[in-house]
């Protein structure tokens, strides 16, 4: 299964982001997440907060095993097995509109879910192998609304396809 929550409506952001951490009828079912929105996963009495209600669905994430980190740092220091990636305050930002320093590209992202992923299944006394699901930051919304910025976010994904072949080659890992 590769989406960790399956609702009927893509707004219902705040039950995506518990259903994310593995608080759902299913269990936690991803290793690696990138790019979640940080104020689904805080309570509405915490500046910046998308949630309806005092829930602290961050303080769940320590119980299905997720690491959280908040940073282009931080990012870029993940070692684990197991990240919860949730940077920006929303959803990541438009191609055009993202600062490199603030948040990864979505190659990097990509690149750093094979690392962890090959780590976590190299280490294991068997290897079970892994499934990716490479997502673009908000391409769809720009293409329904004809935003020209929809050419940057394509090209972007792009970019991480060619990017995640040319590893897989170097690397010779079997997705």
């Amino acid at each position: 299964m590769f989406f960790p929550s399956t609702q009927s409506w893509w707004a219902r952001l705040n039950l995506i982001a518990v259903h994310e951490m593995g608080d759902n009828a299913l269990g936690r079912t991803v290793d690696v997440m990138f790019g979640s929105g940080l104020c689904h996963f805080v309570p509405n009495n915490m500046v910046g907060s998308c949630q309806l209600d005092e829930e602290v669905v961050l303080a769940k994430s320590e119980k299905y095993g997720w690491t959280t980190i908040k940073s282009r740092v931080e990012f870029d220091q993940l070692h684990s097995s197991a990240a919860k990636y949730a940077l920006h305050q929303m959803c990541l930002a438009i191609e055009i509109h993202r600062n490199p320093t603030d948040g990864p590209s979505l190659a990097k992202m990509a690149e750093k879910a094979l690392e962890l992923n090959i780590h976590a299944t190299t280490s294991k006394a068997i290897e079970r192998g892994f499934s990716l699901m490479i997502e673009g930051s908000r391409i769809d919304m720009t293409a329904h609304s004809n935003d020209a910025a929809h050419y940057h976010d394509i090209m972007a994904y792009q970019d991480t396809i060619a990017h995640v072949k040319k590893y897989v080659d170097e690397t010779r890992i079997h997705l």
